[in-house]
């Protein structure tokens, strides 16, 4: 995942050109604070994410610590990528309606591409999924929105600029559909209403 930036001035992320790293480079854990560089769109002054981080030989960047704001910035997806991750929910939801589907496999591929594509993305849903689990339905729900979220055009939206969620926001998506079953479709009962009174026994005749 690349390192990104933000314009003060009209808002723009974009991908940093100061900090870049590819694969290929060492694992290290780094801190960046006050790194200022040229908004592309408006040539006001933008500035990068900021707080601790670790990197893996793969460029992948995970945040220790940080702002908000930055962790916001961390969640995000290139068209390619949100291109990915809706191919394969797509393809998820058609082994899911064959009879003799291996969820388990399913999971796993869903699994693979998530991460190769969207790190932070499944690092969410690993950590919201070990307090609540779901179906394998639930989690394509939640995946192609959050997809189509960076890419409206999967949806068949038109382009946006500056497409993307925030942390807040995925969590409040995956509340919905992870929402608890409830027993509101099971039928109540109905009330018998009130016992009829015990007849008395007839009184007994002196002898």
């Amino acid at each position: 995942m690349p390192f990104y930036a933000q314009c003060a001035n009209c808002g723009h992320e974009f991908e940093s050109r100061l900090i870049n790293f590819g694969p290929g480079v060492p694992a290290i854990r780094m801190t960046v604070g006050s790194v200022a560089e040229t908004c592309p769109r408006c040539g006001g002054r933008a500035r990068t994410m900021e707080g601790q981080f670790n990197m893996d030989s793969q460029g992948r960047v995970d945040v220790l610590s940080g702002p908000q704001w930055t962790r916001d910035l961390v969640v995000r997806m290139t068209p390619a990528q949100a291109r990915k991750i809706h191919t394969v929910a797509t393809w998820a939801e058609a082994e899911l309606a064959k009879p003799d589907v291996d969820e388990e496999r399913v999971r796993e591929r869903i699994d693979q591409v998530v991460e190769r594509n969207a790190p932070v993305l499944k690092k969410f849903l690993d950590v919201m999924l070990s307090q609540r689990a779901g179906t394998l339905y639930q989690l394509l729900a939640f995946i192609l929105t959050v997809v189509v979220l960076f890419a409206p055009q999967l949806g068949g939206g038109e382009p946006v600029p500056d497409p993307g969620i925030t942390e807040d926001q995925m969590r409040d998506l995956f509340e919905q559909y992870f929402a608890p079953e409830t027993d509101s479709d099971t039928p109540t009962p109905p009330n018998p209403g009130p016992e009829a009174p015990t007849p008395e026994p007839p009184p007994t005749k002196a002898g």
